[in-house]
């Protein structure tokens, strides 16, 4: 911190930090984490107001595919950096409509994301995760659905899970979630995971009835 003489105390439960109870930062035994974790850390100082709530989400990726074919095109405007932007580990971030932003981001609006990937060597998994953007004022929401297909050969795939994230029923801040399917671990050597945009804006916004644009930018395989 740029303030000498600071104390930045953090939490790992989603609670925001307080000057009492929340740990304390030590630099030279940071804390490790396991699983996908959300840091929220805050900065106090004797005699001074406490600092605003910084936050910081952390995803595990266990598998990275070694080879993936396309199956749906993405839009002209939000194409990624690539065919292999999901598995990059670079994440968008907000003003997904600024050229400075739109590159991290792979997005749809008349189609599905759908991508099939490869392993080498079987993997066993038991969940697949996607991290979109939502901002219901200019029409980007999360996925109707997220579907997960696997199997040992790509004429065999079975649907392992799926997951329909909660839409969004007013005009609010844009924010960025993570929506995951969880299943029966599964010995794969083959994935095929198809993202649903929302074929129609809810009654309550004034695009209604027209198809919602869908921003992601990772998956995450574990």
């Amino acid at each position: 911190h740029p303030i000498r003489g600071v104390t930045i105390r953090y939490t790992l439960d989603g609670t925001a930090p307080d000057s009492l109870l929340a740990t304390v930062y030590d630099p030279q035994k940071p804390p490790i984490v396991s699983a996908n974790t959300t840091v929220k850390a805050r900065v106090f100082k004797e005699g001074w107001y406490g600092s605003e709530v910084a936050l910081f989400d952390f995803y595990k990726s266990t598998h990275k595919p070694d080879s993936l074919r396309v199956l749906t095109p993405l839009s002209r405007v939000h194409q990624g950096l690539g065919k292999a932007s999901f598995f990059d580990g670079i994440l968008g971030g907000f003003n997904a409509n600024s050229p400075a932003w739109a590159n991290h981001w792979m997005g749809v609006r008349e189609n599905d994301i759908a991508r099939i990937i490869f392993f080498k060597r079987p993997i066993k998994v038991r969940a697949v995760g996607v991290r979109s953007l939502t901002e219901p004022e200019t029409g980007i929401f999360p996925p109707a659905e997220l579907e997960v297909w696997g199997g040992t050969h790509e004429q065999s795939l079975r649907l392992l899970g799926k997951v329909r994230p909660q839409q969004p029923t007013s005009i609010a801040k844009p924010y960025m979630q993570y929506w995951e399917s969880g299943f029966k671990e599964a010995e794969v050597s083959v994935l095929k995971i198809v993202v649903k945009p929302l074929k129609e804006i809810p009654a309550w916004h004034g695009a209604k009835g027209r198809p919602a644009l869908l921003l992601v930018d990772e998956v995450f395989i574990n």
